[in-house]
Order: C-alpha cells, then sequence, then structure tokens
C-alpha cells in the first residue's frame, strides 16, 4: 500500500446540479477541473482514496477519521431533498485503524467514528460526488 497521488479541489456546494439549479455553469472551469481530477485519479486505480475536508467532524484535541463501512452524504443543507442527493460510498474500516494506530504512534490523537455518525460534509460530499462514476468500485 502506498500513496500514488495527491490533488487538491475546491468544494463549492453550487458544482452540484441539484444545488446550482443551472448556475453551476458559471463556474464551468471549476467542473472542467474536477473532471480532469477525476480521469487522472481513476488512471491511477486506487484502492482507496483518502478525502480531508475543512468540514469534517472536528474535536478540539485531535483529528477525525472514520472507519465507517459505508458512507453516506446528501445537500439537504443547501436545500436539496435527500431523496434528489443522497451519495454513498463504501469505506476502508482497515485502512482508517492502520492510520489510526500510526497516527497514536506518533501522539497525535484521533477521533474514530463510534464519536461521530452524522452524514458527509459537502467538502467530502462534492470530491465524492465527481469521483464515484470513474471510481465506482474504489473505496473511500
Amino acid at each position: 500500500m502506498s500513496i500514488v497521488a495527491a490533488y487538491a479541489v475546491p468544494h463549492p456546494p453550487l458544482i452540484v446540479p441539484s444545488v446550482g439549479k443551472g448556475q453551476e455553469t458559471a463556474i464551468q472551469a471549476t467542473i472542467d477541473g474536477y473532471e480532469e481530477v477525476a480521469r487522472r485519479v481513476a488512471a491511477h486505480r486506487p484502492d482507496t482514496i483518502i478525502v480531508t475536508s475543512p468540514h469534517a467532524p472536528a474535536f478540539s484535541d485531535g483529528f477525525f477519521i472514520s472507519d465507517a463501512e459505508n458512507i453516506s452524504g446528501t445537500m439537504e443543507m443547501f436545500g436539496v431533498p435527500a431523496e434528489e442527493s443522497t451519495i454513498t460510498a463504501t469505506g476502508d474500516p482497515e485502512l482508517a485503524e492502520l492510520i489510526a494506530s500510526l497516527a497514536n504512534q506518533a501522539n497525535i490523537p484521533i477521533g474514530m467514528g463510534d464519536q461521530y455518525d452524522g452524514p458527509l460534509d459537502h467538502a467530502t460530499y462534492v470530491p465524492i460526488y465527481f469521483l464515484r462514476d470513474f471510481l465506482p468500485r474504489t473505496t473511500v
């Protein structure tokens, strides 16, 4: 297991058509960029994609790592009903446990899934939204 690439992408909710309602065309360059990143990620054929988010659950004394087998999110916080915006992905609990173990060995405090079981935040949702069609069998 090794890191094969890293990409940084923005996460404007407007980019999701159910949120943008046509206005996402104003940020077409961002959409094109996402599609290019998705193609590049797919070319690596990763087993797992790690998504970090500035809006993920936060603890005053550590980082959160999801060890869920399945994850999901919606754009309800942006006015889109769940039935129109739910996306799901398969998690990688084994990798999450390994990362947590390595972090603990380095004295980096970690919170795991039993401390939060809410939906994906939009900064995680948006990248998964774009990657899911390119990598349908990849864990997150």
